[in-house]
């Protein structure tokens, strides 16, 4: 039995995962997201799942297809320093080095790279945690910004010892307030480049440095703020949204899905779409869950709605090993809580992905 501690672990963590050879089995042809310009394509994920990367690629190469010119906004479920790094590692065809345990994989990064998929990367969930050791993305945005600083002859011995405090996990909130502090008042007077940097690196600073609840609020309102500060350009793009299934659930008032396509504050209100990810007898192998498990579940995976998804596609008897993309079924509440059948684009159902 999945107990809940370990699913909210698996919710946040960055893990490696090489893609499965599993191929996509097109049983309908993808959606026409050409009239979708500046909606949000939301995507589901079960972390850890094989097929994942071979999924998301799916979804980027029909996108790009229909649309070779125009920039895919990607919002991921990783740090904004994250986002950063990966988009240095995308402006240099791929030259750079990738973060360690890279989200959702390294393959994914370097096809996009290897197909010439324009992406650009967003994200804003929390920067540092010492219980989960997450601190390398943002060590390389405070190492960006303290070379950006002696560049300008400006004094970088606080940034340094707070880089040391972060590589440590030694972090206070304390430290963090006298940072912000100090670059706001060298942010005043800084040429537009530096400026620039420094407005980043508060950004990130001013993100939750622990994990913990409220996780969804949060996200969307540094969401929010990220668009306002024209991180996360949204207006004239495809967008898609890829977060683990809890922030997804259609079926929790309060999920980043609900947020975002329900508040009214929201520039996607009205406009959000899902891709569902639907898992059956999946093997998870993140070392997250109790034990190496054999998963199902679906973008209702949490909720009493779920098993209602998964036991329907089970009726299917799909052939093991594959992942199918399959059109929209039948829509009926029973099967599909919250949600309205146009906002359900398609379906990739995970066919007992073990290896």
């Amino acid at each position: 039995m999945i107990t809940m501690k370990y699913i909210f672990a698996a919710l946040f963590l960055i893990v490696f995962l090489p893609a499965t050879k599993a191929q996509i089995q097109m049983e309908t042809r993808f959606p026409d997201i050409r009239d979708k310009k500046g909606s949000l394509i939301t995507v589901n994920e079960m972390h850890g799942a094989l097929a994942n990367t071979n999924v998301y690629l799916d979804i980027l190469k029909h996108i790009h297809g229909q649309q070779p010119a125009d920039t895919i906004n990607l919002f991921l479920e990783v740090p904004f320093s994250m986002a950063v790094w990966c988009n240095d590692f995308l402006s240099s065809g791929g030259k750079t080095l990738l973060p360690k345990g890279v989200y959702p994989s390294p393959e994914f990064w370097n096809q996009i790279v290897a197909q010439q998929i324009p992406a650009k990367i967003f994200g804003c969930d929390f920067e540092y945690d010492e219980q989960y050791k997450r601190n390398q993305s943002f060590v390389y945005l405070l190492r960006k910004t303290s070379d950006d600083l002696a560049a300008a002859s400006m004094d970088t011995s606080l940034i340094s010892a707070y880089i040391g405090l972060v590589n440590g996990f030694k972090l206070t909130a304390k430290d963090t307030r006298s940072l912000i502090s100090q670059l706001q008042g060298m942010q005043v007077n800084a040429a537009p480049s530096l400026k620039a940097r420094i407005g980043q690196m508060l950004f990130a600073l001013n993100a939750p440095q622990k994990f913990g609840s409220g996780r969804d609020e949060f996200i969307y309102e540094r969401a929010l703020e990220g668009i306002a500060l024209h991180y996360f350009n949204y207006e004239n793009r495809i967008n898609v949204l890829i977060h683990g299934v809890a922030h997804i659930n259609p079926a929790y008032k309060n999920s980043l899905f609900n947020r975002l396509r329900n508040s009214k504050d929201s520039p996607f209100a009205g406009k959000c779409f899902l891709i569902g990810n639907v898992y059956l007898d999946c093997k998870n192998n993140s070392g997250i869950f109790q034990h190496e498990t054999i998963s199902s579940f679906s973008f209702y995976a949490l909720a009493k709605d779920d098993k209602p998804v998964t036991d329907f596609f089970k009726t299917l008897k799909l052939t093991p090993q594959q992942v199918y993309f399959l059109p929209v079924p039948e829509f009926t509440s029973v099967h599909f809580s919250g949600l309205k059948q146009e906002e359900l684009l398609g379906v990739y159902v995970h066919e007992a992905i073990v290896n």
